[in-house]
Formats: structure tokens, C-alpha cells, sequence
């Protein structure tokens, strides 16, 4: 394939920012990253402790097998090396002092494996664990009858549908949902919940695998995406706040205006959208005000906002992501 020798602009450097960047500049792109944070990675970073002194990790703890796109990811910036992969999924759940249950999967094909696990997991009672299983089941089939209902609902509210009682939600649903999502049940998207138990629960036994980093997460990811753009020719600059995306001919993007006056002349790409929703947004003839917010290798949704460039697929570590053409914006699933 040829080159492109363009320039283009990735507006955040969380997961679902850099891995935009290092595949545009795969592809002969001369990419810029602007973060507005001192730091790299979003919502999922490293940081020291003032009090402590401890090492500690905000955002994603572990990685699943099933995170393809993830793991190829940190393939192609040389930290694939720094994984731990546990192929038994073995989760102790602790409910108080003393209460303690361990959620084991079988070693068993999938899905197998997780029936076992979950017919097992004693803080539910034998009631409650056939309700999560055919709460399950039903959840799986909205995922793939809905009509995109799922993308409508947070996973608290999914609860209320599915019919869950408030120990189970606190027991298996909830630490479930926050482990994986990265955020609190009330906000977190239903739709992504559904693709991670259908490709984490109810699929491959590897794909239930958890996958632990060697590494901080600043360390396992930002740097190496870092030097790759770097060595690509692009650039990586934090203290970068956009404030306005700026549209010329056509009402397309034209520049990028930061909040301290600068601008950007280039084609931009932006992440992450929160939630993950299918959007029909269009662009005014006026300039656009970015508003964003964070993910992590979960449940973040890149964008790609290139109206200039030939048509490039952007690979983020997510299951879905939206390319904008000009005014148009189109969420493509995997």
C-alpha cells in the first residue's frame, strides 16, 4: 500500500487516543497528539502516591483475553511482553469480614466454563444463580435481537429490566460491571456490558483469560505509543486543552483552536466518546466545541475525524468506533 503522507491531529491520549495515532502513523500518517492533562492515558494511567509513596494504577487493573484489539495494540508498540496471562479465571469475591466465595471457571470448553463457575459461586443462592444465568441469557438476547436498546440503557437500569435482585447486583453484577467498564453502574453503557459477556463469558475459555500487566499502566502503553509516533515524525503534547474544532468550505474541519490561542491546521481525530453511543450528529456551519471524556481498553470509543484523507480503517482497542466524514458520523461494530 502506499504511503499517505498527510498530517492529521489526535485530540486525547487515553487507549482509545494513542492507538488512533500509532495506526495513522502505520499507515504514513504525520500525527499529532494534544492532551490536555500534564500526563498520558486518559482515564487510565499511573501515578505516585503523595502520601504513601505507592505506585498505583487509576483505570483498567487487568486486560481479558478477549480484548483482540487491545492486545494487538500493544503488540505493535513491542509491551506485549510485559502480559501475565491467567487461563483460569479465579476471582475471589469477598462480602465482609469472614465472607469470602470464589468465582472459578471449569476447565471445560466455553461456555461451558463459566456455567460451572457461576453454578458454584456461593454468595448467591441457588435461586439467585439461576436468575443471573437466564438474566444471562436474556441479556445476550437483547444484545442480538434489541434493535439497539442496549445502546439506550446504563447497566443499573439493565438490572431493573433483567429483574435482579439488589444481592445479586452487589455480588456478581455490579463488581462485574465496574471491573470491566471502568465506571460506576449508573453511567456505564448496557451495550457494553452485553459484548463483554458474550466475548469474555460466552465464548472461547481463552477469551475469560485475565490478563495481568508486569508494568504500571503508564508504562505498559503511553510511552511505547509515544516513541512510535515520535519515531513516525508526529508529535505528542500535553498541556494541549482543545476548545474549539473549526470548520471551513463544506463544513468541514478546518483547525483546531486550543484554549491558550493556538491552532492546528489539519485533518483531526478525536477520542474517546464515554458511553459508546451510535451518534447522528452533524457538524454547523459554525465552529464546533469538543466535548469528551474518558474510557480506558474496555469501553472507550475512538473517532476519526479525516475528511481529507483517503479512506484509512483506524484500529483502537475497542470493540467499536465511529468514523466521521465530513458532517457525517457512522458508528462501525466489529
Amino acid at each position: 500500500m502506499t504511503p499517505v503522507t498527510k498530517d492529521a491531529v489526535v485530540i486525547g491520549a487515553g487507549f482509545a487516543g494513542l492507538s488512533a495515532a500509532v495506526a495513522l502513523a502505520q499507515r504514513g500518517v504525520r500525527v499529532t497528539v494534544l492532551e490536555g492533562k500534564p500526563a498520558l492515558g486518559g482515564r487510565a494511567y499511573s501515578f505516585t502516591d503523595p502520601d504513601t509513596g505507592d505506585f498505583v494504577d487509576n483505570g483498567q487493573h487487568v486486560l481479558m483475553g478477549c480484548y483482540g484489539e487491545t492486545l494487538d495494540f500493544l503488540k505493535q508498540i513491542g509491551a506485549y511482553d510485559q502480559l501475565v496471562f491467567h487461563e483460569d479465571l479465579e476471582i475471589e469475591m469477598l462480602a465482609g469480614p469472614g465472607q469470602s466465595a470464589t468465582l472459578k471457571t471449569a476447565r471445560l470448553p466455553g461456555p461451558l466454563h463459566m456455567t460451572a463457575a457461576l453454578l458454584g459461586y456461593r454468595h448467591l443462592s441457588v435461586a439467585e444463580r439461576m436468575s443471573v444465568m437466564r438474566g444471562g441469557l436474556r441479556l445476550l438476547a437483547m444484545r442480538r435481537f434489541g434493535d439497539g436498546e442496549l445502546s439506550r440503557m446504563t447497566v443499573a437500569q439493565l438490572m431493573d429490566r433483567l429483574g435482579q435482585s439488589e444481592h445479586a447486583r452487589k455480588s456478581f453484577w455490579y463488581p462485574l460491571s465496574i471491573a470491566t467498564l471502568n465506571d460506576e453502574p449508573e453511567v456505564s453503557s448496557a451495550q457494553l456490558l452485553a459484548e463483554v459477556l458474550k466475548r469474555a463469558f460466552f465464548s472461547r475459555r481463552r477469551d475469560s483469560a485475565f490478563v495481568y500487566s508486569r508494568v504500571g499502566l503508564s508504562d505498559l502503553y503511553c510511552a511505547g505509543a509515544k516513541q512510535l509516533i515520535e519515531r513516525a515524525g508526529g508529535s505528542v503534547v500535553p498541556h494541549s486543552i482543545v476548545e474549539m474544532l473549526e470548520l471551513g468550505a463544506g463544513g468541514r474541519v478546518a483547525s483546531v483552536r486550543l484554549r491558550d490561542g493556538r491552532r492546528k491546521s489539519m485533518p483531526v481525530a478525536f477520542a474517546p466518546s464515554r458511553r459508546g453511543k451510535k451518534t447522528g450528529r452533524k457538524a454547523s456551519a459554525s465552529p464546533s466545541r469538543f466535548i469528551g471524556s474518558g474510557g480506558g481498553p474496555a469501553n472507550c470509543t475512538g473517532a476519526a475525524l479525516m475528511p481529507q484523507l483517503p479512506t484509512i480503517t483506524v484500529v483502537t482497542p475497542c470493540d467499536s468506533f465511529a468514523i466521521i466524514w465530513g458532517s457525517r458520523m457512522t458508528l462501525v461494530s466489529s
